[in-house]
């Protein structure tokens, strides 16, 4: 973990490694990072493989799960 990045994630996911030292909390207010995640393409761009995996993987309907 050699990085001096900022990543918006779960608190649950970071625990183990902020206990051991490796990670910290920052007191940041997250309040805009709460809420649905959506994905946006352009109209004219097929996309790559990979990305068409994706988009299928996703229903449209995932916020009702």
């Amino acid at each position: 973990m050699a990085s001096d990045a900022i990543w918006p994630i779960s608190r649950g996911v970071t625990v183990p490694a902020v206990r051991a030292g490796r990670l910290a909390f920052l007191p940041l207010d997250t309040a805009d990072t709460v809420g649905p995640i959506s994905r946006t393409t352009r109209a004219d761009d097929a996309g790559s493989t990979e990305l068409a995996l994706l988009r299928d993987a996703i229903p449209d309907n995932a916020g009702a799960v």
